[in-house]
Parts: C-alpha cells; sequence; structure tokens
C-alpha cells in the first residue's frame, strides 16, 4: 500500500507586500484628490484591488480610524477579493538622531484580527509630549494637524504600554524607519548612536532598502558591544495620493541624481502566507523570508511538492 502526500498549500511562494501605504484623510500631507466627482474612497479601493500587491499595510499617524473605514468600505465594495490589509500605526518620537534634525518614526503593525477597540484603548493610554490645561494629551485625543505635527511619545514606554492593553497577545510588530524620518546617527555623537541602538532594541523590522540589509543582519551593530538580533528590512511606497499608488504601490522607482541611479522605491517580495503569522515568519527568518528588488527571486531548483509512503500491507499500527 502507497499513501502520496501532496503539498496542499503555498505558503513558501513569495508574493508582493507593501506595509506602508496612507489613505485618503490621512492626517498629514493628504494629497488625494480627483479631477471629477469620483468619491476618493471608491477610487482609493480600486487602486488597491487593481494592483498586483497581495498584502498591503494602511497607515495612518497616531489612529486607526482611517483603516477600519477603509475595511468596511473594500468589503463592501469587493466582498470576494483575496487581498489581505493590517492596520499600520504610525508614531513620531520625541527624539532626533540625525543631522536634520528629524524625529523618529516607528510603526506599530497589527494583526488584522485586533479589535478596534484594544487599539483604541492602547492609544488613549499612551501620552504624548503635548500638554493642555496641565494634563497630557494622549494619542488618541490628538484631533488637529497642528498637533499630529508637533507631538511625540517617549519610545521607552512604548513595549510597556503595549504589554499593559494586549498582554502576552503577540498580535503586533514594531518597524522603525531606517531611511527619512528615521533612524541615521550623527556618527560624531556617541549619545545619538546610543540612542539610536536603544531604538533598534526595540523594534522587530525596519522600513528601508536594499542599502539597509547589509546593516541590520549585523550582530555586532551595537556600541555598547551587546549582540544584536538579525532583523528584517522591509520597502514601502508610502503612498500618500493617487500618483503614488500609480507610480510606486509594486513598483521600483528610480531617480537620478548628479548623473546616478539612485533607487527611491523598491518592492517587498516576502515568502509567507498571505497572512499576520506569516508576517511574523519574517521576525524569525529576516535572511531568506524577505527580499527587497525589482524582480521576484528564482525559486529553489529542488523542492519538496510530494511524499510517497510505501506502507506493507500487513503492518499494524
Amino acid at each position: 500500500m502507497s499513501t502520496k502526500i501532496i503539498k496542499s498549500n503555498i505558503g513558501s511562494d513569495l508574493r508582493k507586500w507593501d506595509l506602508h501605504v496612507h489613505t485618503p484623510n490621512t492626517k498629514l500631507s493628504d494629497n488625494y484628490k480627483t479631477t471629477d466627482e469620483t468619491d476618493l474612497w471608491d477610487k482609493f479601493c480600486e487602486s488597491l484591488e487593481n494592483s498586483d500587491v497581495e498584502v498591503i499595510g494602511i497607515v495612518d499617524y497616531f489612529s486607526v480610524e482611517n483603516y477600519f473605514t477603509f475595511i468596511e468600505k473594500f468589503k463592501t465594495k469587493y466582498p470576494k477579493s483575496k487581498k489581505k490589509f493590517f492596520p499600520n500605526l504610525e508614531l513620531r518620537l520625541e527624539v532626533s538622531v540625525n543631522k536634520n534634525a528629524e524625529e523618529v518614526n516607528l510603526h506599530i503593525i497589527f494583526s488584522d484580527k485586533t479589535a478596534k477597540d484594544k487599539i483604541e484603548s492602547f492609544l488613549s493610554k499612551l501620552d504624548t509630549n503635548i500638554s493642555k490645561n496641565g494634563a497630557c494629551v494622549s494619542c488618541k485625543d490628538i484631533s488637529t494637524k497642528t498637533d499630529c505635527e508637533s507631538a511625540g511619545i517617549d519610545y521607552k514606554i512604548l513595549r510597556k504600554k503595549l504589554k499593559e492593553i494586549f498582554g502576552d497577545d503577540e498580535c503586533y510588530l514594531i518597524f522603525g524607519a531606517s531611511n527619512n524620518a528615521g533612524l541615521r546617527p550623527d556618527n560624531n555623537s556617541p549619545r545619538k548612536l546610543n540612542i539610536t541602538d536603544e531604538i533598534d532594541k526595540i523594534c522587530d523590522g525596519f522600513f528601508g532598502g536594499q542599502q539597509n540589509v547589509e546593516y541590520y543582519l549585523k550582530t555586532d551593530r551595537y556600541e555598547d558591544k551587546e549582540i544584536a538580533k538579525k532583523k528584517p528590512v522591509a520597502g514601502g511606497c508610502d503612498a500618500h495620493s493617487f500618483y503614488d499608488l500609480d507610480n510606486w504601490l509594486g513598483k521600483r522607482v528610480v531617480k537620478t541624481v548628479e548623473n546616478n541611479e539612485v533607487v527611491e522605491k523598491d518592492i517587498t517580495w516576502i515568502k509567507a502566507e498571505p497572512t499576520f503569522e506569516g508576517l511574523k515568519q519574517i521576525v524569525y527568518e529576516p535572511e531568506t523570508r524577505i527580499f527587497i528588488g525589482e524582480e521576484k527571486p528564482k525559486k529553489p531548483i529542488n523542492t519538496i511538492d510530494t511524499i510517497t509512503l510505501k506502507i506493507p500491507a500487513d503492518a499494524k499500527v
């Protein structure tokens, strides 16, 4: 007697992921406009459904309200869509570590199964550096563009606040921004280098490009000589308009700087099922589960697709 086991899932396939897409009405730099009377949300849903990116992070600053607004509209318009979406909460830190005095941005990517009220409870307990009438303003209470532009949080309390609300539920990943508004320390400042390392330590991964991958795979990158974890780097288009979606989402963007071609946006391929558990695999296997580049990496020559077991007819279990 023989039994053939056929691989029933394609979780090891490489798919396009982009975990950094802003929606219409995003709190800062909202450039979503149309020349006719087309509904902005309707057009946004259509752009994402027609994209060849299979998994998308829906981002806003200090809020997930637009994520849940989008999900409701998208499911109504495309109830049979196979796209997967995750809420991505973008937060600004109080500190800057680069020569341009840009504050560092952190992203908390939540599982799509995380309840809205749990995330909002977390936001209500996470205070910013803004105070009104002698009281701290929480992330949940940020309501104006001015507040959003000036608000920052203390990175040292972030993990603690997440633990208070979500306990042992590992329903989130923290990603830092390694380029613009990110970790670009002034090498002449030991203090800033140490702050950069401390922020690195609370992150599960980073947004960046091919140029950042090698650095975050180093285990000797910390100033205090502590052994660092290898961490994944993912690209994100950071779209804030329909032009951005049309030209950046799922595409490589190259610009010329002083007669040299520079990759401004790139494509992220992740070898995992399109689920939050699949996303978490890149944290455990940052060298093999994720790739940034224009072309999909070639499938290994040797793969196991079927297994045949030959069991004697008189075998007893």
